[in-house]
C-alpha cells in the first residue's frame, strides 16, 4: 500500500515539474523577464521538498506518520479532481465564478472531516491531524497537475486578456503570453505552501470534533 501510494505521488510530482520546466523552455522569451526564472525555482524547489517528504515517510512504520494512508488517499485523490473541475469550470465557464470558491469550500470542509474520522478511528489528534495534512498534500500535487495543464496546454489565458491584468502592467513585463505562465507557476507555488498550513488548522479543528466524539461514546458504554 506504501509503495503504490509513493509511486503515485511520484508520477504526480514528475508531472508537475515536467510540465513547467516544458512551457517555459517553449517559450522564447520567459527568462529574458524580469525575475522569471524565480517562479520555476521556487515551484521546482516546493516539488522537491514534497517529493523528498513522501520517500521519506514511505517506508517507516510508526503510525504516527500516516496512520491511516487509505483515508488519506481516497480523500485527497477525490478532493485533487474536485480542485481540477473547479479549475476548468473557472477557465472555460467564467461567469460560474461561484463554483471554484465553493469547490475550494468543499475541500477544505473535507480535511477536516478526514482528521475527524481518522481521530475518532486512531484515539489521538495526532492521528487525525498528519492524516488530513497527508490528504491536502496529495490533493494539491494533483490540483497543480491539473491546473498547470489546464493552464499551460489546453486551455491559457488568452495574451490579449493577460496584458489588460492590473499585475501584469504593474510588473515590467513586456510579454503577456510569458506573464500567464508565470502566474499559473505562483498560483501552483501558493497552493503548495498553503496546504499543509490550512489542513493543520482544520484538521486540528476537526481531530477535536473527532476526540470528543470518541469520548462521549465511550462514556455511553
Amino acid at each position: 500500500m506504501r509503495r503504490t501510494i509513493l509511486a503515485m505521488i511520484c508520477v504526480v510530482l514528475a508531472a508537475d515539474a515536467a510540465m513547467a520546466i516544458g512551457r517555459v523552455r517553449a517559450d522564447a522569451v520567459f527568462f529574458a523577464q524580469p525575475g522569471a526564472s524565480g517562479y520555476l525555482f521556487w515551484l521546482l524547489l516546493l516539488l522537491a521538498l514534497y517529493l523528498s517528504m513522501a520517500v521519506w515517510l514511505a517506508p517507516k512504520e510508526r503510525p504516527w506518520l500516516v496512520p491511516f494512508p487509505r483515508i488519506a488517499l481516497t480523500a485527497g485523490v477525490a478532493a485533487g479532481l474536485v480542485e481540477i473541475g473547479g479549475t476548468l469550470v473557472e477557465d472555460l465557464l467564467p461567469g460560474f465564478w461561484f463554483v471554484p470558491i465553493a469547490v475550494e469550500l468543499a475541500i477544505f470542509l473535507s480535511w477536516a472531516v478526514v482528521a475527524a474520522l481518522a481521530s475518532l478511528r486512531g484515539r489521538s489528534l495526532r492521528a487525525g491531524i498528519v492524516t488530513a495534512m497527508a490528504a491536502a498534500g496529495l490533493c494539491m500535487a494533483i490540483g497543480v497537475c491539473g491546473g498547470e495543464l489546464t493552464e499551460f496546454f489546453l486551455h491559457p489565458t488568452p495574451a490579449s486578456e493577460v496584458s489588460q491584468w492590473a499585475e501584469f502592467q504593474r510588473s515590467h513585463w513586456s510579454d503577456a503570453a510569458s506573464f500567464q505562465i508565470a502566474n499559473t507557476m505562483d498560483s501552483a507555488t501558493t497552493h503548495l505552501v498553503m496546504a499543509p498550513f490550512v489542513a493543520f488548522i482544520l484538521g486540528s479543528a476537526g481531530a477535536a470534533i473527532g476526540s470528543a466524539k470518541r469520548k462521549a461514546n465511550s462514556a455511553q458504554v
